[in-house]
């Protein structure tokens, strides 16, 4: 566990780093944590790491990032968050049982598509509706006010 928190510190730190560099926003906190189980599934994978040791912390560092999806995407809706969470949970169990370079391809895969559409893309986004309406509201307020 103690090499995971190294982990997760050393690459949210990183990531807060590149935060301030990339044209978007980057959460410091899933970096840390996915970047971490990416990590040692591949030390067990390479033969590093013992999985009988790892299985455990990889599967809470994997459940972790299930959860910051859920959350990290519409926040308002449960209707969102409680599949994502029963589902990604069975997912996880299930990439952690059968942990081969073929599921490791599989969660890297899931995870440069989760960053993307949770980070990336909405950076790139037009502003959203509420946000022009209240512009153009502070803009007829400001013709009025003179």
């Amino acid at each position: 566990m103690i090499i995971a928190a190294i982990f997760i510190l050393l690459m949210g730190g990183l990531a807060s780093l590149l935060g301030r560099v990339l044209p978007f926003r980057i959460c410091p906190v899933c970096v840390g944590v996915s970047g971490s189980w990416i990590l040692l599934s591949l030390g067990v994978l390479t033969g590093y790491l013992l999985f009988a040791e790892y299985q455990t912390v990889v599967a809470l560092l994997m459940g972790g990032t299930v959860v910051g999806l859920a959350y990290q995407g519409r926040r308002e809706s449960p209707l969102f968050r409680f599949p994502v969470i029963v589902g990604g949970f069975g997912l996880v169990y299930w990439l952690v049982n059968h942990l081969t370079w073929l599921t490791f391809g599989i969660e890297l895969i899931l995870l440069i598509f989760a960053g993307y559409v949770y980070f990336v893309r909405p950076a790139r986004k037009p502003a959203r509706a509420e946000t022009s309406d209240r512009t153009k509201q502070l803009e007829e307020k400001l013709k009025n006010c003179c």
